[in-house]
């Protein structure tokens, strides 16, 4: 089989990302270099974005991930990312799958100007295995989980529907990753997201024929028994673009800092 290479190059991402007191309430930029093996071939011939892999969509989740992820770690956000691409399209992702992910993040400001501290990891899917639970909904793959975190791809089956429900003890990011799911009620576009504090009751429904999926993302790592059942009725809640977290205020006042 042909595989080619997608490439994106110096992804600059401000973030809070490191272990001292410092870097946990003062985001820093991390420059970020993916390379994803990917076989063009079926989108050379067809001349259509759903054969290949949209870079656009790419950097909107490792920004989704890295601006909300406030990892203390290279390695955690590292990891975090290469599982995160490396998953089985959904049904209605509309994308060919990665065969494997060279990733390489770079944090200018972490030796103040002294050298630039960096990581680099290689991943293929096939190193990859994912824990899968059964829901009323449908799928929950666990991408990826810490004591802090919880990074989670929830796979809406036909006609199904996520309760009203709200999380007293942790805070959830959503991000749309295909077309045709209900959010509050209201059509949500493929890339929105949405930042759910706690206690905010929260819905989704999947009204089309096909699988719809959803990045989501804890803090701290989901639990079953952390999540409350709500009677009435969901109300609205604003939806943002990737480049929307950019604005530190918004990402300050969900983080908590």
């Amino acid at each position: 089989m042909n595989s080619d290479t997608i490439q994106l190059r110096d992804l600059k991402v401000d973030c809070i990302i490191g272990v001292n007191a410092a870097e946990r309430h003062n985001p820093q930029p991390l420059l970020v270099h993916v390379e994803l093996l990917v076989n063009t071939e079926s989108a050379a011939t067809s001349d259509r974005l759903d054969e290949t892999v949209d870079y656009e969509n790419v950097a909107a989740q490792i920004l989704f991930i890295l601006r909300l992820g406030q990892f203390h770690l290279l390695e955690t956000a590292c990891h975090a990312l290469c599982r995160t691409l490396l998953l089985p399209p959904a049904e209605a992702e509309r994308r060919a799958a990665i065969e494997s992910v060279r990733l390489r993040i770079e944090k200018p400001q972490g030796l103040h100007g002294q050298a630039i501290p960096c990581l680099e990891v290689s991943r293929h899917r096939s190193d990859m295995s994912y824990r899968v639970k059964e829901r009323s909904f449908g799928r929950l793959h666990i991408v990826h989980e810490t004591p802090n975190i919880g990074i989670y791809r929830l796979n809406l089956a036909p006609g199904q529907r996520v309760p009203l429900h709200m999380h007293p003890m942790l805070q959830e990011a959503e991000m749309l990753l295909s077309d045709g799911i209900l959010v509050q009620n209201v059509a949500g576009s493929r890339g929105s997201i949405r930042l759910w504090p706690k206690c905010f009751p929260h819905s989704y429904e999947n009204p089309t024929a096909e699988t719809q999926s959803i990045l989501c993302l804890c803090r701290p790592a989901y639990s079953e028994a952390g999540e409350v059942l709500v009677q009435g009725h969901a109300s609205p809640i604003n939806a943002y673009t990737p480049s929307d977290l950019e604005s530190q205020l918004l990402t300050r006042d969900w983080l908590g800092l």
